[in-house]
């Protein structure tokens, strides 16, 4: 009987697995009775210098790999011929200037419904360049412009390499002032020796200044709210890098709807100058949130707030915000300075009051915390941070614990976050990386002294339409002079549960009270989301595969690879209009004594 209420849960995910599948495998049956012919496999012959896995992109008419299931490529020769020419062009574009299809041969396979392509090619020699001359330049020198061009004598011909390095000399006139420069590397090839030599005719233009600046749709927010945030001033060199830098600027203050930010013709005549029109929609300053949510650990949740954004025009922000659920609930009063003492570090401060009940101990705390922010390196973050915290644990579980049950943390932190996402909530690729160290110090007034670092890294990756791979990794240590004893309960490292290790209860792996299993949390984690295949299928439904390894140690020398745990599992997506909402089921591959062959996990949001 207990095996079959371990079970039960895993025959109830794939039952919902099949339910979104059937559609999909149903019509996949319905185009297979049209004997439709399905691309199976490519091969190239002769292809001695560019490798299969380069040319295959080249083609429409390609196998679509793992996932092809959902979207097979059907056989058709007229777009096949179109792919030869493309290859063809591809490798023109590369220096091989004589290659070509000598033929291509198409086995059809009619019991199977497939087909194989083979394609012979002959490469021919390739091409070199042997020289390359900027002409008509004055504002950069040869030097500077062969430099930015990227192509020195003895580099391959490479057509491609040559669009980019003139928009990359395009582009550094621009920044320079020079809107309407041009670059046209003119290739002259000399077929018998095979080699290439490059004019870069470089047409400068009038280097432009900024003129007037005109700013149009600010009802809301005052003037100097928007100047302080330009990277150009009247009378400047007009640099079109400084545009967009600003424009993203503005987006960030999260403030408006839209910001444009462009030049046009100077409304004086003047024709070395250039006027900078900002232009913006406003969003209504005052934001009213509200959620109602189910998940594994919160139950039933709800979360109510209020945050004005742009207080009396000035950029500046504060908030109210409270929440309910079976297993905690607070409320958290927030204010935000954009500018602080008029350098451009963002001031936040945040006051919490908070309940909540853990598996080992329940646990009040009202903290304080002030932040003090900046960007850096154009996408990432650097903040330093100071805590103060009062807690009181009630109800702890733990086996003869005479440990601090009301700490009072006093601790200063600081953060390096480097973010290259094209979505912060839903990825399809780029990384993210944090570092956070934290001091809780005893001549702050702490009633416990510890060293905490916590490091982040995920990376999103996307393999075609719909699918993404991703992985992500968590580290983290507490150092304490007295051992674990001296850390906090709520300070301490917990792993299992939703987000990581899905196939354990939260907070369930590292090291526990020998007379109950209650955790007690460690020192040392490692919680690494192997991967995660993340799949669109159907409008708003998706699914996951996933490999999660991991546990928290009692000591930091002690983490051993032996004794990582594992949890692959699959799960469901649903995209709705509050959010992603998520089910899982995470598998423990090898149970110890007593523990379950897995566990569900639902929640809102991806597990990172």
């Amino acid at each position: 009987m207990t095996r079959a209420r371990h079970i039960s849960p895993l025959i109830l995910l794939l039952a919902l697995l099949l339910s979104v599948l059937t559609p999909l495998i149903l019509q996949a049956k319905d185009n297979g009775k049209k004997d439709k012919i399905l691309v199976s496999k490519v091969v190239f012959v002769g292809n001695e210098n560019v490798s299969s896995t380069d040319l295959l992109p080249m083609m429409i008419m390609r196998p679509t790999g793992v996932f092809g299931f959902f979207n097979d490529v059907e056989y058709n020769p007229h777009i096949l011929e179109e792919d030869l020419g493309y290859i063809e062009l591809y490798y023109q574009q590369h220096g091989w200037l004589e290659a070509k299809v000598l033929s291509h041969n198409v086995e059809i396979d009619s019991s199977d419904h497939e087909a194989k392509i083979t394609i012979t090619l002959e490469e021919g020699p390739r091409t070199y360049v042997t020289d390359v001359m900027p002409l008509g330049n004055e504002a950069f020198s040869d030097e500077y412009l062969l430099d930015q061009f990227g192509i020195e004598p003895g580099d391959p011909l490479n057509r491609v390499k040559n669009r980019e390095g003139s928009e990359r000399i395009v582009r550094r006139y621009a920044e320079q002032g020079y809107l309407e420069a041009s670059v046209n590397p003119a290739v002259m090839v000399d077929k018998q020796n095979q080699e290439a030599f490059i004019d870069l005719s470089v047409t400068e233009g009038t280097q432009f200044r900024v003129g007037q600046i005109v700013m149009s749709g600010f009802t809301n927010t005052k003037s100097f709210v928007v100047r302080r945030e330009l990277t150009f001033s009247s009378g400047e060199i007009l640099d079109y890098s400084a545009l967009s830098t600003t424009q993203r600027n503005l987006y960030e203050t999260s403030l408006f709807r839209s910001v444009f930010v462009r030049q046009e013709e100077s409304i004086t005549g003047d024709s070395t100058s250039k006027d900078v029109l900002i232009e913006v929609v406003e969003r209504p300053p005052i934001l009213f949130t509200s959620s109602v949510g189910y998940a594994t650990l919160e139950k039933l949740r709800g979360r109510v707030g209020v945050r004005n954004e742009n207080i009396f025009g000035t950029g500046r922000a504060a908030g109210v915000e409270t929440w309910l659920s079976f297993i905690d609930r607070g409320v958290e009063l927030s204010y935000k300075e954009p500018w602080t003492l008029g350098f451009h570090w963002t001031t936040d401060v945040t006051l919490t009051g908070e309940y909540r009940n853990e598996p080992s101990y329940d646990y009040t705390r009202y903290q304080g915390k002030v932040a003090l922010s900046r960007r850096v390196f154009q996408r990432g973050f650097f903040t330093v941070s100071y805590r103060h915290e009062n807690a009181e644990y009630t109800n702890i579980d733990v086996f003869d614990f005479n440990e601090e049950t009301s700490p009072r943390i006093r601790s200063l932190s600081q953060t390096l976050s480097y973010d290259t996402r094209n979505d912060p909530f839903s990825p399809t690729k780029g990384w993210f990386g944090s570092v956070v160290n934290e001091y809780a110090l005893k001549f702050l007034g702490s009633t416990n002294e510890f060293f905490k670092t916590r490091v982040n890294y995920r990376v999103f990756f996307p393999l075609r339409d719909g699918t993404v791979l991703a992985t992500n990794i968590e580290g983290g240590w507490v150092d304490a002079g007295g051992g674990l004893s001296d850390i906090p309960l709520s300070e301490r490292l917990y792993a299992g549960g939703p987000n990581v290790l899905r196939g354990f209860p939260y907070r369930s792996l590292g090291p526990v009270d020998g007379d109950d299993g209650t955790p007690l949390g460690g020192r040392a984690k490692l919680a690494w989301n192997v991967l995660e295949i993340r799949q669109h299928l159907w409008r708003w439904f998706g699914a996951v595969a996933f490999y999660d390894v991991g546990n928290v140690f009692e000591q930091t020398d002690v983490l051993r690879f032996d004794d990582l745990r594992h949890s692959p599992g699959v799960g469901l997506r649903f995209t709705t209009p509050i959010g992603l909402f998520r089910l899982d089921y995470g598998f423990n591959i090898f149970p110890k004594p007593g523990e379950d062959p897995g566990a569900f996990q639902i929640s809102i949001g991806h597990a990172f």
